[in-house]
């Protein structure tokens, strides 16, 4: 269970760069207040005379689940994270916490650390001491830590867990690039006790599109011990829009009787026009039988988006298909609330910046950017549309600059920040 949370939670990080924390939530009006899990600084008043560069941080998610009887149905509270950031905007904590008897109670603790303040170098999880509640000293019971190539590609993973004063192997997940430094290869190995070595558990394969380099498939397989070989399990075969945006997948599970794989279900996803994805739903693929499928089954479940005039997530309702109402049913309702991040230098603002680049852009290409003050060092950051950042790098004004190192093909926001400045724009890296 610790693997499950720990994954579901570093998957949803999402990191920005800022440097000073304004505690002004971007929504008001709620019936209740984040931040009283930890410390969110020395807030400062804001002179609307100075320059100022506003940013925002999730603070904060609430997860409600629908409950119902013969006669009501309503949302029901039942988790909470919240999320404790760095001055450069990097997650350093998030704190989840279950409702139980009307009170919060603390289900577990994340802590990050970082290498050269962009790259993740470590996650620890915590829970509380047993017996203590809420009141009890953090424990530690798993970490996990990160690896890199020289390029800064992510290379391993591993995850150990706390036993006493002893931190004890649990898995190890490698992964390989090709020439592109796509990545071809994800592999995973789980720790034996009894030969006191690693044993190969799973793998994902990953195919690209010849002409972008965009996601075209990605194949699991199981290790089978019997055999000594790797045994199909699944596959996702994706299709994109004009612009590069996923709009379909297919899943398929094998079938070990016809040796073929089989559409299981098929998911779309619809995007507004600035290529905020606002809803996904997954079907039964057609002819899909899921008595026949050995109990594989396909449930219809759709995701619908709101978000903030700033572009933040504020809103995902999941439903799901009731085959006896012949209806949508809604099961979970997660809300998310942001903060503000303001930067200022108290120099007045100067000429407005226009970076000059091709669109969709090949890596190794030169960016020229007017209006950056010259002589002044300039970082290049890029990150995905989840917040997620690929490619760090810095640069002084009135130069021309590349990225050195590759991005996979997709939807990125590029991130110029330096001395007054802050600039962003949408890329699609080819």
């Amino acid at each position: 269970m610790n693997n499950i949370l720990l994954h579901t939670v570093l998957s949803g990080c999402l990191l920005f760069s800022a440097h000073f924390v304004c505690g002004q939530n971007e929504r008001t009006g709620v019936s209740f207040r984040p931040g009283d899990l930890y410390d969110v600084g020395d807030f400062r008043p804001l002179d609307p005379s100075l320059h100022y560069n506003r940013d925002f941080l999730r603070d904060s998610t609430y997860t409600y689940e629908a409950v119902r009887s013969d006669s009501t149905e309503e949302w029901v509270l039942t988790t909470r994270q919240v999320h404790q950031y760095n001055t450069k905007g990097k997650e350093q904590a998030a704190v989840v916490s279950v409702m139980e008897n009307n009170r919060w109670e603390d289900s577990y603790k994340l802590e990050f650390t970082y290498r050269q303040e962009t790259e993740l170098e470590s996650a620890v999880m915590f829970t509380r001491d047993e017996g203590h509640g809420t009141d009890g000293e953090w424990v530690m019971r798993e970490r996990r830590i990160y690896g890199y190539t020289y390029s800064g590609m992510q290379s391993d993973l591993l995850t150990e867990r706390r036993e006493g004063e002893r931190w004890l192997p649990v898995s190890l997940a490698e992964y390989t690039y090709n020439a592109s430094e796509l990545k071809e290869e994800y592999l995973l190995y789980q720790w034996s006790d009894e030969i006191l070595d690693w044993q190969p558990e799973e793998r994902t394969l990953y195919t690209y599109e010849e002409a972008t380099d965009l996601p075209a498939s990605e194949r699991i397989q199981f290790w089978d011990t019997i055999s000594g070989d790797w045994i199909n399990v699944s596959r996702m075969v994706f299709f994109y829009d004009e612009h590069a945006n996923l709009v379909e997948a297919v899943k398929s599970t094998w079938d070990r009787d016809t040796e073929r794989f089989v559409p299981v279900t098929h998911t779309e996803w619809s995007y507004n026009h600035e290529g905020l994805q606002l809803n996904m739903i997954t079907v039964p693929a057609e002819g899909f039988d899921a008595q026949a499928a050995e109990g594989e089954g396909a449930v219809f479940s759709e995701h619908n988006a709101l978000y903030s005039e700033e572009g933040n997530l504020n809103q995902v309702v999941v439903t799901e298909w009731n085959e006896e109402t012949d209806d949508w049913v809604p099961v979970r309702f997660d809300e998310h609330f942001w903060s503000a991040h303001t930067t200022g230098t108290g120099i007045p603002e100067h000429t407005e910046i226009n970076c000059i680049y091709a669109n969709p852009y090949t890596i190794g290409l030169p960016w020229n950017c007017e209006g950056l003050m010259r002589d002044v060092q300039y970082s290049f950051e890029i990150f995905d549309l989840t917040g997620r950042l690929y490619y760090a790098d810095t640069f002084k004004g009135g130069d021309s600059f590349r990225v050195r190192r590759n991005v996979p093909s997709g939807i990125y926001i590029a991130v110029i920040t330096g001395g007054m400045d802050r600039h962003a724009e949408k890329v699609i890296v080819r």
